[in-house]
């Protein structure tokens, strides 16, 4: 993804830091002039519960570079994950950010759409994700950054069903991808149809079998559409 065009201007690297010190990366979406979208997960640690003490939004990062940055100043999230460790449904977060980025880089919405008619439009959806995987061998030479950031693109990928209150999606993810956003074109304009938030894995061989996603209805349900 090297555009920094709308909409793919919107979606950027969130760069976190654990209540006992540790890095990590994931992706975000603005979804208002000061508002990010992603998962909990990548806001609270799901191990311990805890929020982390500092959360960086950087949109349209291209190998490494970017133009501006910044910082949750509040976290509202559908789980703490006190209740369970497990990979939730409920796995989605809003950061409101100090600066109004959403002015200068765009935003997307959402629409929260029937499961069945998402179903229904396969190979009609789009994925951009700072995956840790990517850039690959194959790209590594167009890069100087490493992996992880600059975020990788695909497009034709699809909710193939639901299962116990998630999607299941068939785009291309790894680690850094949490929270990336699922985007249909809709009347012309790009929506968040749904959000990535894990793999699910054989535990024996450690091979991917599907994808899930957080559903956009149970987000609004939770935030009162805002």
């Amino acid at each position: 993804m090297l555009s920094q065009k709308y909409p793919w201007s919107a979606i950027g690297r969130i760069k976190g830091t654990t209540a006992d010190g540790s890095g990590y990366y994931c992706t975000g979406t603005l979804i208002a002039a000061n508002l990010v979208l992603t998962n909990a997960h990548c806001a609270i640690d799901h191990e311990t519960g805890k929020l982390s003490t500092k959360i960086q939004f950087l949109p349209n990062v291209i190998d490494g570079h970017y133009q501006d940055i910044a910082e949750a100043e509040e976290v509202y999230y559908g789980t703490d994950f006190k209740e369970s460790k497990e990979l939730s449904p409920n796995d989605w977060a809003i950061l409101r950010i100090n600066h109004p980025l959403g002015h200068k880089y765009g935003y997307l919405g959402w629409k929260s759409i029937p499961s069945p008619t998402l179903v229904s439009k396969q190979k009609a959806f789009f994925f951009v994700g700072y995956s840790g995987d990517f850039p690959n061998d194959n790209y590594q030479k167009y890069f100087s950054a490493g992996a992880g950031w600059t975020a990788s693109y695909e497009a034709g990928c699809s909710i193939v069903g639901e299962e116990n209150g998630f999607l299941l999606h068939d785009c291309a993810t790894a680690a850094g991808s949490s929270g990336s956003p699922i985007v249909g074109v809709i009347g012309g304009d790009p929506y968040i149809v749904a959000l990535n938030n894990g793999e699910g894995k054989n535990l024996q061989t450690g091979q991917d079998i599907i994808n899930y996603a957080v559903k956009i209805s149970t987000i609004e349900e939770a935030s009162g559409g805002n």
